[in-house]
């Protein structure tokens, strides 16, 4: 099915005991924008029998990612990037978060979800992706003044895809859904259920 929109990236943290992983304080990141992706295989192992390739082996190794979104506010970056939080209380704000990038930040890794529009043959679904253990990078900035017109600009946030720690070392699970509510609804019953936003 033609992929024709995104939307509800959810976040959760990824911890694991022995080969048993489990999630935690999911949260909507933000609002979708667009998302790529980079699934890295290990080399060719490749078996040549009768002067041909007979058997081929490639594995998935990690991979790499970037969602870009409309803005990522101080709560989301903190969770995604282990950043320390303080609060300031002005003249005109009652208070406002303050994010701190310093040495003692850590990118927790996250399970990621996402939902992606399909349409076929007139038919609107939802496919709801999971991918199972991430670490976010911090992302370039560039921004351009306003002009005589607005220039819509987003933010892209860089991530790593890992093989996560269960004994079949899953990068990436997926189903297609007849609603959004459906789809978001999976993805919050693996990224932490008990959640509500």
């Amino acid at each position: 099915m033609p992929k024709i929109g995104i939307s509800k990236p959810y976040v959760a943290d990824y911890s694991w005991s022995g080969s048993a992983v489990t999630y935690s304080n999911g949260q909507i990141l933000a609002k979708a924008a667009e998302l790529s992706t980079t699934m890295n295989s290990s080399s060719d192992n490749n078996f040549y029998a009768d002067n041909a390739i007979s058997e081929a082996d490639t594995e998935f190794s990690n991979g790499t990612g970037t969602l870009t979104v409309d803005d990522l506010l101080a709560d989301a970056a903190k969770a995604i990037y282990g950043l320390s939080q303080t609060t300031y209380t002005g003249t005109e704000e009652t208070q406002v978060p303050i994010n701190h990038y310093n040495n003692e930040m850590s990118s927790p890794y996250k399970g990621l979800g996402i939902i992606i529009m399909l349409k076929n043959n007139g038919t609107v679904k939802w496919r709801g992706v999971i991918l199972n253990k991430v670490q976010f990078t911090l992302p370039s900035e560039a921004v351009q003044t306003k002009g005589a017109t607005i220039n819509w600009q987003t933010t892209p946030l860089p991530f790593t895809i890992m093989r996560d720690d269960t004994a079949k070392q899953e990068w990436m699970q997926d189903g297609v859904f007849e609603s959004e509510e459906a789809a978001l609804a999976w993805i919050k019953s693996v990224l932490t259920p008990k959640v509500e936003e």
